[in-house]
């Protein structure tokens, strides 16, 4: 079973691949969190349209078949990391732990 920690990780990898600004994933805590506007990071609207492919092969192959893949539909109105979080542990069944995404 995967863990958040897992989910969470492979969500910031992703976001990470598409963004402009450098090293969000080694960034992540001292410099940008579940908070940091996509936007901000380059991660904008029509970049978020052509992350699908991408995130669903990295959650499919991470959490296997109980994964729900999304669309542009899905990822185009998320505004925050966070958000890009809260979606993969919905589509995948991981429990979103109180307190998270951070």
């Amino acid at each position: 079973m995967v863990t958040y920690v897992e989910l969470k990780d492979a969500v910031i990898g992703v976001i990470d691949d598409f963004a402009k600004k450098d090293d969000i994933t080694g960034g992540y805590g001292p410099k940008y969190s579940a908070k940091t506007k996509l936007d901000k990071i380059g991660v904008t609207e029509p970049v978020r349209a052509v992350m699908p492919k991408r995130f669903n092969k990295v959650m499919r192959d991470l959490v296997g078949t109980a994964w729900k893949p999304v669309g542009s539909i899905d990822l185009v109105p998320k505004e925050t990391i966070a958000d890009m979080i809260t979606i993969a542990c919905g589509q995948s069944g991981v429990l979103l732990p109180q307190g998270e995404p951070t």
